[in-house]
């Protein structure tokens, strides 16, 4: 399958965020992080849904495949970790690491330094809301 470009969805201090999903366009699998003046590619990413520009600087939530862990009902398909993506100096930090038995999906940023996500369990199907915010040194 040949994913296609959806456009650009998100601008943040002079960087825009497109996204690739497959043909038939009902998941996201990777994110293309280019210059929004001169469209540039900056970085590409593997992640799962799409990803959230902080709101005062360069940074993603993101959902990341953890690719230690193999799901057994699905193959090949990993759980999700909930992280952050700094886009200057290109570094991950994973905030909740999935497991066999749950997921993490980014959903929104809670000011400048607290996210929102929902952890998913996969045995009952069921979800819970958190919030999560981010203390600097």
């Amino acid at each position: 399958m040949r994913p296609f470009l959806l456009g650009t969805l998100q601008k943040s201090k002079g960087l825009a965020l497109r996204f690739s999903s497959t043909p038939s366009g009902y998941c996201y699998r990777a994110a293309g992080i280019r210059t929004a003046r001169w469209a540039q590619w900056v970085e590409t990413l593997s992640i799962e849904g799409t990803g959230k520009w902080a709101p005062d600087r360069n940074i993603l939530l993101v959902g990341l495949f953890n690719k230690e862990i193999i799901l057994p009902w699905s193959a090949p398909e990993y759980p999700i970790d909930l992280a952050l993506y700094d886009v200057e100096s290109r570094q991950a930090e994973i905030l909740l690491a999935a497991t066999d038995e749950y997921e993490f999906w980014a959903k929104s940023w809670d000011g400048p330094n607290g996210v929102v996500y929902e952890k998913h369990y996969f045995e009952d199907r069921s979800v819970e809301e958190g919030r999560l915010y981010i203390v600097e040194d």
